[in-house]
């Protein structure tokens, strides 16, 4: 199993730098300082988990921790 401090890590048979490939969809948003807070989403149609990213507005926490709850309660469950 795969450790965050490895420098690289396989997916499907292939080496992946371990940084690039947690932060590629998250880096852009982290950069610019806006809130930011995953949920997960139910499963696609392979089965496979899926997860939805809600960004803030700067300095709006608050109103993702009040959506983020929200939004688990009506999600779909398995």
């Amino acid at each position: 199993m795969p450790i965050a401090e490895s420098v690289t890590m396989r997916h499907n048979g292939r080496s992946l730098d371990t940084f690039s490939t947690f932060t590629r969809y998250t880096f852009g948003v982290s950069m610019t300082g806006l809130p930011a807070l995953s949920l997960p989403a139910g499963a696609g149609g392979n089965g496979l988990p899926v997860g939805v990213q809600l960004i803030g507005k700067p300095w709006d926490e608050a109103r993702l921790i009040e959506v983020g709850p929200a939004i688990e309660q009506h999600r779909p469950r398995a």
